[in-house]
């Protein structure tokens, strides 16, 4: 999930990882929560560990972010279905 995403956003892991939180990085990171939740069995605080040490809600608040976007947005519906497919291989 952490390199399909850093290369579709040109991010470094370190920065998905890290406390930063950039717009240029809050996106990614988002995305790769929400992907995170989506194909691994791992628990919101388990995701969180993942990404900087994150709580679990703000963990629920990336997914919700998300998903919300990709509601009001068929590209990045698309985008994330692209990503998530790119992800399981």
């Amino acid at each position: 999930v952490i390199a399909v995403v850093c290369q579709h956003f040109g991010v470094r892991p370190a920065d998905l990882q890290g406390r930063r939180r950039t717009q240029s990085i809050a996106l990614p990171r988002q995305v790769a929560v929400f992907l995170a939740r989506q194909l691994t069995s791992m628990s919101l605080e388990e995701i969180g560990g993942c990404f900087g040490g994150r709580d679990h809600s703000t963990v629920l608040y990336a997914i919700d972010k998300i998903r919300s976007r990709m509601e009001a947005s068929r590209p990045f519906s698309l985008l994330m279905a692209d990503l998530e497919t790119r992800a399981q291989h």
